[in-house]
């Protein structure tokens, strides 16, 4: 299947059928035919889209192809998918609930980052933790929902005793985890992915056990203009000048440092955001009239 004019042809059909420019939603979004294996971004406004159900030979869901769908309520998954990509639906706020497919081999980083209103996973238990709120990928710690179930629920985490096998926290895993005030983090974690922490506007410490700092990614305790002022990360005191060499731009946070001068100069690198790669294919939008409140049933017809 020819996959790389996908974009051009839905930007294009949308234009023609008048849905480009204007506030029609594109509702449900179906496919006349299975032979589509994989899904990347194909909206050119992704926050009209409301339900669509993915073909079902479909194999994977790529890197952001959702994200920023904030009004989708409702996706039907294929019964052969294998593989969901990185921040594959990032701020689909409007989503309340996920299921992964038994099928699953691999899930990506930062996932469901921003989903605020999915209160529980169901699904594929390889990957659920914790009262189902939580996924975990062999040793990497993938999604942490934010709680609003209770007062005590989602305010401290023991990354020890989600999975002792965790070495890595992924990307965007604690997002928008506003309940949260403290994170202890073992000495077998040796990675933290961009923005892990990233909207945890109540997060006022964070504890290391480990005497060598782990490997921060971009933003990992989230923008730092955000940053509580109060914000404390606590690490071995013998190891104190260790992470204020490796984490330069948070030293005035950690434990002690303030009261150092050798660091008043450190330098730092921030790396930025890489571009998601785009997975096409030939599609075609049949019209679908908008009666009001009815949204309208968008059919991709799939060329092959």
């Amino acid at each position: 299947m020819d996959t790389t004019k996908i974009q051009k042809i839905i930007k294009d059909a949308l234009k023609t059928k008048r849905f480009y420019k204007s506030k029609i939603n594109y509702g449900l979004i179906t496919f006349n035919t299975d032979n589509v294996e994989e899904l990347g971004p194909i909206f050119e406004y992704p926050e009209r889209l409301i339900s669509i159900d993915i073909p079902s030979k479909c194999k994977k869901i790529c890197e952001k192809a959702f994200s920023d769908c904030a009004n989708l309520k409702s996706i039907t998954l294929s019964n052969t998918l294998s593989e969901i990509g990185d921040y594959a639906f990032n701020h689909c706020e409007s989503l309340t609930s996920f299921t992964i497919p038994d099928t699953i081999i691999n899930l990506g980083e930062g996932i469901f980052a921003g989903c605020k209103s999915i209160k529980r996973f169901e699904g594929n238990q390889k990957y659920i933790r914790n009262n189902k709120k939580i996924l975990v990928d062999s040793n990497k710690l993938l999604c942490v929902l934010p709680t609003d179930d209770s007062e005590t629920e989602g305010r401290y985490y023991k990354i020890s005793e989600i999975d002792e096998n965790i070495t890595r926290l992924g990307k965007s895993c604690f997002y928008g985890c506003e309940k949260l005030r403290r994170v202890d983090i073992p000495s077998n974690v040796t990675e933290i992915g961009d923005y892990a922490f990233d909207r945890c506007k109540n997060l006022r410490e964070v504890h290391f056990s480990g005497d060598i700092p782990p490997t921060l990614g971009a933003n990992a305790f989230g923008d730092k203009i955000n940053i509580r002022g109060d914000f404390k990360i606590f690490v071995p005191e013998k190891s104190l000048n260790e992470y204020c060499k490796s984490w330069g731009e948070y030293f005035e946070h950690l434990d002690g440092a303030k009261l150092s001068d050798n660091w008043q100069n450190v330098s730092f690198d921030d790396s930025s955001w890489a571009n998601a790669d785009i997975i096409t294919a030939d599609i075609e939008i049949e019209d679908a009239p908008v009666p009001e409140p009815v949204v309208p049933e968008i059919v991709l017809d799939v060329e092959v």
